[in-house]
């Protein structure tokens, strides 16, 4: 809103003639300011009507409020004046008339008109404000058809009456009939509907005439049904009409939607860019040379409009313009690559740009030598992939154009099926037996990464890393290394040469070969290769085949040991030390560092580099990450088998890992490493170890110990694990005023209830586990560990506060329990916490240092994560404050508002507005949402990342947006939107996006606890190409299903508890794909689906697996 406009004093008006009488003996005067000769509107309203039914301080907070509005689409107010027997509104001076009596047939100016009307009635309801008086006599149009609309808000405008119900919607003529159902928004769209339609007309719409007896004029509205545009009208109005006046207002559009209407946003082109859009049309669809140039500008000149829905008017011919230009650049391709037998004069002819579109641009004849041995280098096997998928990609762009795609058909299966290029031969040559496999050259890029150029013996120490037998000479005269190009310059960026991209990033099924991936991805990718290979080569293979057994030596940490034979034990460790010597010095440590663990002990990816971090052994360059570092570290000992996968735990959903002792152990003695430095203890005296230790991990305790280890004043590192855990319940307490350089203390499993205040002596601790204890308090002192980087208190369940103070920890970047079970309250000021990355949850509070506004700095929370108490969000400047759209590393986030709150707050509708989070969100919960309408963002198809969405108990949203558009959305979930009423075409898709098919990627889809869905309609064939699971529960009243038949992909479909329905809705039969069928109290399709005799029996009996009512039906 805008600021209110400077007072006016009364006296300094001058009434000049009456311009108007209005509704209840109301008048309008024309006036002049004469300080400043501007003429205003002045309008008088009689006292005594407002006084008998409302307060004085009822009316000035509305006229505060009208004041305060300011859209070029609204009359102007600009002061209110309390005289004698009347209430005067001065108002914008209009010279023009209103629409009152209006006959307009033509649809252009009817669209400026409602275009403009929707502007405004958007701006007020953005504002939670309604009109409830939208008609002809409140709309003025000027002779540059500008419109203005009345709007006095609710007390000023009730003087309307009998005329005002004219243009009433049903719902509003009678409150039953609203079900509590109507937020006000959908009254002035029927009201806008009606004007609309009796301006197009001359007449109003309803055969009873607008000055009908109010019984006869109420009884008309309640029981006819809604009046539609006549034959003569264009369909895009006649739709606009009929999406107006939806008798229930469950189905009525919203304004928002309705700006999106075809009739709306098709005449806002103007006549010139349609006539030049088809005149470049025409030209690019010729077939004259001359014309080849107005294809490609074509393209590039509309290209601009792809964000405005002015393009998406003509979006069709466009797709097939640009379908026509992809057509020519595949032919381009297709003469430069399609000879395999020719690659090195193909490499040439592009490298220089000898041909153009169609044949245009100069060509060489003559290369000589050198120009020959250079280009080469551009014609290798990985430039001909790149250039061969680029075409098939092309090529997959124009599937929806037949003639487009027959005519590049038959080139792209010469071109695709062409042998690939051999390598050329520069420099040093690459032996024919070099096989550089998938992961090696993946490892390639992030050895590449690890060593800079100014490394000393680079090679040879990035062929170890690469492994499979490649020497320092392979890896140098790799073609990533030498090709211009591909080498790497920016550490923060890795090149995957080969194979498909991730998911996520697939435009198509055509595969690609050069994709910049951040390190994240990377390293997923990765694991993701090196989880799935099937064998090892080199030193890796044979260390895996030696018969390595663990025997006891008769050492004091009982280290295990390699048998097989004093030979072959010996070449086994000659091979790894070699390999080892050859990694980076920090890489080293790491796997050192291990060496803690005792055999078989398990551990997830996140929480050892968390462990290395604590310890400094990891190292990054400037502004990058260090657990980027340390996951691309993890990465490379899981590939070379220093860490294997032990099991997937289910309860936290994390790959569980654990040390291959054989080679940590053995490579440790061989490097003749101090036992002083790293101890592992399980048996024996502790009093025995070196008061030099560094890094100690314990497996046996009691209570002598702890005396030993006060003694210990130089240890970094101190890790209770294994058997010693359950034994120990109480800590000295001064145990820690002796251990002061700890920076890593893991207590967890431990039954310590509470710690000592002397942890707050710990000044360089980094790292604190406290997990599955039974602790009740964590002490005051914890606020003094200003280098403390991780806390994990996973399921602590008698915690359930925290310190205070937590806001002095700036050092915290992980914090990691179940905030949202385990506390009642989140401490003030967490928004200080800049540098964490991991925090499962934030519970909103409503006192100061609580609030969501919190949230605004916290722009590193990397993962999972929840806002909870979403009630306690006092107004949407908090929760724009709370900047979800700048959290990019944030994958998951759930939403939750509490439980049990009945009513429909329209407040929480534009707080959830302001939450939309940042486009790389791959999953989405919203629960306990009180609002009426889901977020427009929510469909936005900009979330190219978003996989899942879950809606859960919003229980009075009654529409749902078009999230048919979302590229990647594979599973869907809706439970417990008791507000739906119907699934309409506007779930699949918009105006905006007519032609394309909704759900591209949808896999699973649920519908559960729809206590008032009726239908499903809208649906078209091609809709959910890629559905394989369906569920559809409790649904009581729904009585359609969209065409079965068209779900190509269905594998598994669950109806149960559906009383309603009638029918299993298909042509012939269920569609051939579906193996597995659930029908479970749904009695009517029951008895259709009977064996024997049953009507649809024929559409079931090909599925594999059929469940009626919990009872298998065997098909012999």
């Amino acid at each position: 809103m805008s600021k209110p406009s400077p007072e006016i004093e009364f006296d300094d008006l001058e009434q000049l003639s009456l311009i108007g009488e209005g509704d209840g003996g109301s008048k309008v005067y024309k006036a002049v300011h004469h300080p400043t000769g501007n003429l205003y509107a002045l309008k008088q309203l009689g006292k005594s009507p407002f006084q008998d039914f409302y307060s004085k301080e009822r009316i000035h907070h509305e006229i505060n409020i009208l004041k305060h509005l300011d859209h070029p689409n609204l009359i102007k107010f600009y002061q209110f004046f309390d005289q004698d027997e009347n209430f005067l509104l001065l108002l914008e001076y209009l010279n023009c008339k209103t629409l009152e009596g209006s006959h307009i047939t033509k649809e252009s100016t009817l669209s400026d008109i409602a275009s403009q009307v929707l502007s405004s009635l958007a701006y007020l309801h953005r504002r939670k404000l309604l009109h409830r008086n939208i008609r002809p006599s409140k709309i003025f149009m000027n002779s540059q058809k500008g419109i203005k609309i009345s709007f006095l808000g609710p007390i000023f405008s009730f003087l309307g009456g009998f005329s005002m119900a004219a243009y009433t919607s049903p719902e509003n003529l009678d409150l039953d009939l609203n079900q509590r159902m109507d937020n006000g928004y959908s009254g002035d769209v029927w009201s806008l509907g009606i004007t609309i339609l009796e301006l197009y007309l001359g007449s109003f719409p309803f055969n009873c005439g607008r000055k009908s007896d109010w019984e006869i004029l109420k009884q008309t509205i309640w029981h006819e049904q809604p009046p539609e545009a006549p034959p003569t009208a264009s369909p895009e109005f006649a739709d606009f009409i009929s999406c107006c006046l939806k008798k229930d207002q469950g189905k009525r559009w919203t304004v928002e939607q309705l700006l999106g209407h075809p009739f709306i946003f098709l005449r806002k082109i103007g006549s010139r860019k349609i006539q030049g859009f088809l005149d470049a049309s025409n030209l690019a669809f010729s077939d004259s040379r001359d014309h080849t140039s107005a294809a490609l500008s074509i393209q590039k000149t509309y290209r601009g409009w792809k964000g405005h829905k002015d393009f998406l008017a003509r979006r069709q011919k466009v797709i097939k313009i640009q379908a026509y230009v992809r057509g020519y650049q595949v032919r381009k391709i297709y003469k430069v690559y399609s000879v395999a037998s020719f690659p090195e004069e193909s490499g040439i002819r592009w490298h220089q740009g000898g041909l153009g579109l169609r044949g245009f641009g100069r060509e060489k004849e003559c290369v000589n030598e050198i120009e020959r041995e250079q280009v080469q280098k551009l014609s290798h096997r990985l430039k001909f992939e790149q250039a061969r998928n680029e075409a098939g990609y092309r090529l997959a762009s124009v599937g929806d154009f037949p003639d487009e795609h027959e005519q590049h058909q038959g080139n792209f299966k010469d071109y695709g099926e062409s042998t690939v290029p051999s390598e050329p031969s520069f420099g040093s040559p690459i032996s024919s037996s070099t096989t550089w496999t998938l992961t090696q050259e993946k490892l390639l890029e992030s050895a590449l990464q690890l060593f800079s150029e100014d490394c000393p013996n680079r090679w040879e120490k990035v062929a170890a890393v690469v492994g499979g037998g490649m020497s320092a000479d392979d890896v140098k005269n790799h073609p990533k290394v030498l090709v211009t190009g591909y080498q790497i310059s920016k550490p923060k960026q890795a090149v995957l040469t080969s194979g498909y991209a991730p998911l996520k990033h697939r435009r198509s099924k055509v595969p690609t070969t050069l994709i910049h991936v951040s390190p994240e991805e990377f390293r997923a990718t990765v694991m993701k290769w090196t989880g799935s290979r099937n064998q090892q080569t080199s030193e890796i293979a044979k260390a895996k085949e030696s018969p390595l057994e663990p025997f006891e030596p008769g050492s004091k940490d009982k280290r295990t040991y390699c048998t097989g034979g004093k030979k072959e034990s010996n070449k086994i460790a000659t091979n790894l030390d070699a390999e080892f010597k050859n990694l980076p010095e920090y890489v080293r440590r790491c796997v050192t560092y291990c060496t803690l663990f005792p055999l078989g002990y398990e551990f997830e990816k996140d929480t050892l580099v968390q462990l290395w971090i604590a310890e400094e052994l990891i190292v990054a360059k400037a502004k990058e990450k260090l657990e980027n570092q340390g996951g691309i570290c993890f990465d490379i000992l899981v590939y070379k088998d220093y860490i294997v996968p032990s099991r997937f735990d289910k309860l936290y959903r994390q790959q569980k890992y654990k040390v291959n002792e054989s080679k940590c152990s053995m490579w440790y003695f061989q490097q003749g490493f101090s036992e002083e430095s790293y101890v592992r203890f399980e048996e024996g005296k502790l009093e025995d170890i070196s008061r030099k230790t560094l890094h100690l991990s314990l497996q046996k305790l009691d209570s002598s110990h702890f005396e030993a280890l006060k003694n210990c004043k130089q240890l970094r590192t101190l890790l209770f694990l294994g058997e010693c855990v359950p034994s120990i319940n109480q800590l000295p307490r001064d145990l820690f005023l002796c251990l002061k350089s700890l920076r890593t203390l893991d207590l967890s499993g431990t039954l310590v209830s509470g710690l000592p205040s002397s942890i707050g002596c710990l000044e360089l601790l980094h790292y604190l586990d406290f997990s599955y204890t039974p602790i009740r308090i964590l002490p005051r002192s914890i606020e003094t560990l200003y280098s403390l980087q991780t806390l994990k208190l996973r399921d602590c369940f008698a915690l359930r506060s925290l310190p205070p103070g937590m806001r002095n920890l700036t050092s915290l970047r992980h914090l990691d329990f179940d905030i949202v079970r385990q506390l009642n309250f989140i401490p003030k000021g967490m928004g200080s916490l800049t540098n964490l990355q991991t925090l499962k949850a934030f519970l909103v509070g409503r006192e100061e240092g609580c609030s969501v506004a919190e949230l605004k700095d916290l722009d590193n929370i990397t993962g999972t994560f929840c806002i909870a108490r979403l009630e306690n969000v006092a107004n949407v400047v908090e929760a724009k404050k709370a900047a979800l759209n700048s959290k990019q590393y944030i994958t998951k986030l759930e939403l939750r508002w509490g439980e049990h709150r009945y009513q429909n707050s329209k407040a929480e509708e534009q707080i959830l507005e302001y939450l939309q989070p940042h486009t790389n969100l791959e999953s989405l919960q919203i629960l306990f949402y009180n609002g009426s309408l889901l977020p427009s963002w929510i469909s936005n198809p900009s979330f190219t990342n978003l996989a899942s969405i879950t809606l859960c108990n919003c229980k009075n949203c009654y529409l749902l947006p078009s999230m048919g558009e979302l590229p990647s959305l594979s599973i869907l979930k809706i439970v417990g939107m008791a507000g739906l009423r119907d699934i309409n075409r506007l779930f699949c898709r918009n105006y905006r996006s007519q032609g394309l098919k909704a759900f591209p990627k949808l896999e699973k889809l649920t519908l559960e606890n729809m206590l008032n869905l009726e239908e499903w309609t809208g649906m078209e064939n091609g809709d959910l190409p890629c559905l394989l699971q369906m569920s559809i529960i409790c649904c009581p009243k729904l009585y359609d299903l969209p065409l079965l038949s068209h779900f190509k992909a269905l594998k598994k479909l669950e109806i149960s508890y559906c009383a309603a329905l009638q029918s299993l809705h298909a042509e012939h039969q269920l569609p051939p794909s579906l193996q597995s069928l659930i029908l479970r109290d749904c009695p009517k399709v029951t008895e259709r689906c009977r064996k024997d005799g049953g009507e649809d029996w024929f559409k079931i009996v090909h599925v594999p697996n059929i469940w009626i009512d919990d009872e298998e039906i065997s098909l012999n």
